[in-house]
Formats: C-alpha cells, structure tokens, sequence
C-alpha cells in the first residue's frame, strides 16, 4: 500500500494542492464481541488523474494501481477475517478503495499491523484486549528520507560564492518542507467508533500528543493528520486510542 500513498504524494505535491487524501475508519463493536470494520481511502479525482499523468512512463493508471492492490489485499486478508469484500472506487469527484469485513471474536482479532510475505496491508486500527486500545502504526518510508548531506572535500574548500549558494539551498529547502508540511497535513486518518467509548487519543513518536476526540450522537471521531506527523517526526508513528474500560 505505501507505494499507493507515493504515487499520490508526489501528484499532490506536483500540483501545490491542498486537496490531498483521506483514510476513513468506522468500527462498529458489537455486543456479541463482534467487531465489524469499513476502511475507506480517497482523493479527488483531479489528483489521481495528476498521478496518472506524472507516472505516465511506468506504463499503469491509478485505477489499474487500485485494481492490482485489491487482488493483493484479497489475497491477505482472506482467511484472517469474515466477510471480506474489497471495491475500487470510481466516481466522478472521488478515485480510491474501500475495504469491509469482520472479526468474529473481537478478543482474538488477528494482528492486521503484520503482513504475509512482502506484501503492505493498509494501516488498519488494531484492538489489544489486554489493554482495551486501539492501536494503529504509520511506518516511515526509509526512500522518503532526506539523505545525510555530504561534507566538502578538504582539498576544495567552501568559498564565499559557495557559502552564498548553500545559504540560497538551505532558504529554499525550509520554505519546501513549511509548503509541504502545510499540504500533507490535509492528508487525514480517521476513526469513528460505534459501541464503545474512546477515553483518550495520543499520537507516539519522538513525543507522546494528545488528539481530540469528536462526540457526534452515539458515535466517536478521532481526527488524525497523520502524513504531516509522519513526515515531521522522520520516524513510525503510533496512534493509540484508549477504550472506556
């Protein structure tokens, strides 16, 4: 799935948009100890025609990517949870995915952060019942980081023109990360729980955040811009929701 979420950030960030992406989750915890999930991923249509046109020479469509990753998740998850259906989403406005499915037994819900051979599930909220949370990992993608400048060579020293020039670069890489930080932060990570009652949100990296959460009726949301965390922090994030015991 991660390199789904490169192919629209390079779009989005080609495009200055701030009409990025969105991952969409509602559990709905059953009295029987069921729990059934719809996870849901979208961007505009606008965009992912972007993504098209920036990866024209890899030969693929974003909808043909999306096709292609429904067969892998199919594939993943089929004998680990009941139910499962997988949709590509195409409609004039939206291009994306959507995933359904349940877990029997909420006590024994397998971990779904884990993946079988090398294919990346999406990030899926996991529920611990030792601990009464849910948990969901955002890893860090090891291409996505910045490379370690490299020193001059002590036999060409830095001139002033140098200096001048390097000032210019480093002026111009902070006014790129302040730009970027700005569009993925409308990249949004959503929960909405039915049937239970989330007491506390915190996102964990380097440090422990606070996210707030929603009451909308009998329901909870839990807002999380999370590709600005991610990229900031230059680490795996956690999102860690703590259930009313």
């Amino acid at each position: 799935m991660k390199r789904f979420l490169t192919l629209i950030l390079i779009g989005a960030l080609s495009l200055g948009t701030t009409s990025c992406f969105q991952i969409m989750n509602y559990l709905q915890f059953n009295k029987d100890g069921s729990l059934d999930v719809t996870w849901r991923f979208t961007i505009s249509r606008s965009l992912a025609n972007a993504s098209e046109e920036s990866n024209k020479s890899d030969g693929k469509n974003f909808e043909a990517e999306m096709a292609e990753g429904r067969k892998e998740i199919e594939e993943q998850l089929k004998d680990r949870v009941e139910d499962l259906k997988v949709d590509v989403i195409s409609t004039e406005y939206d291009a994306g995915m959507m995933i359904r499915f349940k877990v029997p037994d909420i006590q024994k819900m397998p971990d779904l952060s884990k993946r079988v051979g090398d294919d990346n599930l999406p990030a899926f909220p996991v529920y611990d019942p030792n601990t009464h949370t849910l948990r969901v990992t955002f890893e860090q993608d090891e291409d996505s980081k910045t490379p370690e400048d490299t020193p001059a060579s002590p036999d060409q020293p830095e001139t002033s023109a140098d200096s001048g020039a390097s000032d210019d670069t480093e002026s111009g890489d902070e006014m790129g990360k302040e730009l970027a930080q700005m569009i993925l932060s409308s990249a949004r990570y959503q929960v909405f729980i039915s049937g239970e009652v989330p007491v506390k949100a915190s996102a964990r990296g380097s440090e422990e955040k606070e996210i707030e959460i929603v009451k909308l009726g009998n329901s909870y949301l839990i807002d999380y811009p999370f590709m600005s965390s991610v990229v900031a922090e230059e680490q795996d994030i956690e999102l860690i929701i703590q259930l009313k015991k």
